[in-house]
């Protein structure tokens, strides 16, 4: 008896919520729908200098043409230049992306508005950070580990990047930071346009480090064809990377001024050694040396010499022997008169002191 009452109660208790849940559901099917919540857009004032106006995040973005010096973002509205004055947060996240190390941007946690975060991806998002064995990249949130892949601009942040990884980014800049590693061969085969940040500069088409022991003579630029840099020693190869190089103006001849150090190489080849062999380029057409010695052996390998211009440099310093084998020389400007020459040559005392020999053409 019990169990028949408490199977009726079961179903009437089960007839009554579906009802009402019916009755629920038919209520809510008249009533209107809630109005959308619509948030307000964000704006931001630029200065156009004369005059300021007000935009929006859409008209902001299409506009983007730089971010300047301190941060600020430069726009191009219409055919008119103008400046969103960058925050306290922008001001720093930006400076991190260009001179920060590798530990600052790895903490890198911006705060921006919406402009600024679409700016700063749109400008380094393109870009790679090297140091030592890994690539890092901008996300547009932080900045995590990568895998090597293409980019418009490497940041070399620590280590030697090899030119292989160079290459095969397609980059258009590299930039060098103060602890990274530089050398001839990341260049080796590149086509790319050096940034440097102290103690690194870029100088009459080559790279320099400036350090306790002086300049130095680190690579020359693969663009270069005219190198024109004074510096105090210099990197064995250091010039490999300038395959189309035609004229050098250097402050010695080979690794340092002077052959009383144990580690001095006098040879103008020293600075193209290519897996232990000289491979000066046939390119190198013209050389201006303005000190040091010039040893018996100093244009030794570089067959196509047309012109060498020694003035400046002190006469005893000057092997009588250096010129030998040099065929296609056409003008020698010397200090000393008494050299051995292959062919013929006319001489002419010139009003610095020196002797021009041009050689005599059938």
């Amino acid at each position: 008896m019990v169990a028949e009452m408490t199977e009726k109660t079961r179903r009437v208790l089960s007839v009554l919520l579906a009802a009402l849940c019916f009755a629920v559901f038919t209520v809510l099917l008249f009533l209107p729908f809630p109005a959308r919540v619509t948030l307000p857009e964000e704006t931001y004032v630029c200065d156009f200098g004369d005059g300021t106006a007000v935009i929006g995040y859409q008209e902001g973005y299409a506009a983007l043409a730089g971010i300047g010096e301190t941060g600020d973002i430069l726009l191009s509205v219409g055919g008119r230049e103008g400046v969103v004055a960058a925050g306290d947060d922008m001001r720093r996240e930006v400076h991190i992306l260009r001179e920060g190390e590798l530990a600052e941007l790895l903490s890198f946690t911006p705060r921006l508005n919406r402009l600024e975060r679409a700016a700063l991806f749109h400008f380094f998002g393109d870009r790679l950070y090297f140091d030592r064995y890994d690539f890092f990249a901008f996300t547009g949130e932080n900045v995590k580990r990568c895998e090597l892949r293409e980019a418009r601009e490497i940041v070399m942040l620590g280590g030697t990047l090899s030119s292989d990884a160079l290459i095969a980014s397609k980059a258009e800049r590299l930039y060098l930071s103060p602890q990274s590693e530089m050398r001839y061969t990341t260049l080796l085969g590149a086509d790319v346009e050096v940034i440097a940040r102290a103690p690194y500069l870029t100088e009459g088409g080559a790279v320099l480090r400036d350090g306790v022991g002086g300049r130095r003579l680190v690579s020359g630029l693969p663009q270069a064809k005219i190198v024109d840099v004074s510096y105090d020693y210099a990197d064995m190869s250091a010039l490999l990377p300038c395959e189309q190089v035609e004229r050098l103006c250097l402050p010695f001849c080979g690794s340092t001024p002077s052959s009383a150090g144990t580690e001095y190489h006098g040879e103008l080849a020293y600075l193209f050694v290519r897996n232990g062999k000289y491979d000066v380029p046939e390119t190198l057409t013209s050389v201006k040396i303005t000190g040091g010695e010039i040893m018996h052996t100093a244009f030794y390998h570089c067959p196509s010499l047309r012109e060498i211009d020694l003035c400046g440099i002190r006469a005893e310093n000057i092997s009588d022997h250096a010129f030998e084998g040099l065929g296609d020389l056409q003008i020698l400007h010397c200090p000393r008169a008494d050299v051995i020459l292959n062919g013929e040559y006319l001489t002419i005392a010139a009003p610095c002191g020196c002797t021009v020999f041009t050689k005599v053409t059938n």
